[in-house]
């Protein structure tokens, strides 16, 4: 992914490339599977303490990060 931001002379979005989109797409579905992944082990005891997940948030993180 690209570091740089992509804005038009009014400081709006333009428009995104499919390939950047697609990038995007496969960010959150990695952050998800890592969520469930600790999920699964902290219901298991495999993960000690207290657990917060993020599912459903993804876009957020993405978007953050990719910004």
């Amino acid at each position: 992914m690209s570091a740089e931001n992509e804005h038009s002379e009014d400081g709006g979005a333009v428009a995104t490339s499919s390939e950047r989109l697609v990038d995007l797409y496969k960010k959150m579905v990695e952050i998800r599977a890592f969520e469930e992944a600790c999920q699964k082990g902290f219901r298991q005891g495999k993960i000690g303490g207290y657990l917060h997940v993020y599912i459903g948030q993804e876009a957020v993180a993405t978007g953050f990060i990719d910004s």
